[in-house]
C-alpha cells in the first residue's frame, strides 16, 4: 500500500532506507571506489556526506518537534495563571473607569451593556412561561408549601394476622368546617 509523502510511515521508511544505504556504502565501497550516479562519479566519502545531509533534514525536524512539544507544555502550564492575571487586570480597569466607560474599548475590554427592559407583551409571556414550568415540574415557593395542609386526621386500623381488628385503632376524623 503506497503512503503519502511526508506521512509518518513514509518518513520512517525513508530514514530506514538512508541508513541501510549508508551501511551498504560503508561495507561494500572502498574509499577509492567510484560509482556513477546520475552522470556524477561519487566516492564513498561523498556518498556518505550526501546521505548524512539527508539524515540531518529528518533529525532537524525531530529536534524541532521536541522543542515545540516542550514549549506547548510550558504554555499549557502557564495558561491558567495568565488568564487569571488578565481577568484581574480587566477587573481593575473596570473598577478604575466603570463598567460602561468608553475608554475600556481602548484596552480591548468589552463594555457591559445594561439589560434591555422587556416590553409588556414579552413580560407577560415570560410570566406565563414561568408559571407553566413551575406547574409542570410541580415546584412551589415557601408560602405555597405552607398553604398545603392535610384535612382531618387519617384513621389507623390495627389488625391481627387473621385480619380481625384489634382494639386501640382510631377512626378517621373528618376535616373541620369553618
Amino acid at each position: 500500500m503506497p503512503t503519502r509523502p511526508g506521512s509518518p510511515r513514509n518518513v520512517a521508511a525513508t530514514i530506514r532506507r538512508i541508513k541501510l544505504l549508508d551501511a551498504g556504502v560503508q561495507k561494500h565501497l572502498t574509499p577509492t571506489t567510484k560509482v556513477l550516479i546520475a552522470g556524477t562519479l561519487m566516492t564513498q566519502e561523498r556518498f556518505r556526506k550526501q546521505l548524512a545531509g539527508y539524515l540531518a533534514v529528518f533529525k532537524d525536524v525531530e529536534d524541532a518537534k521536541a522543542v515545540l512539544k516542550s514549549k506547548l507544555a510550558a504554555r499549557a502550564k502557564a495558561l491558567p495563571s495568565i488568564e487569571e492575571g488578565l481577568a484581574t487586570q480587566t477587573q481593575a480597569f473596570r473598577n478604575q473607569f466603570g463598567a460602561r466607560h468608553v475608554a475600556l474599548s481602548d484596552f480591548g475590554i468589552p463594555l457591559k451593556r445594561a439589560k434591555r427592559k422587556l416590553t409588556p407583551i414579552e413580560q407577560a409571556i415570560a410570566v406565563a412561561n414561568w408559571q407553566a414550568s413551575r406547574k409542570a415540574r410541580g415546584t412551589m415557593g415557601p408560602k405555597e408549601r405552607r398553604a398545603v395542609t392535610v384535612a382531618g386526621r387519617p384513621g389507623v386500623a390495627i389488625v391481627d394476622p387473621t385480619g380481625r381488628p384489634l382494639p386501640g385503632g382510631r377512626p378517621p376524623v373528618p376535616p373541620r368546617t369553618k
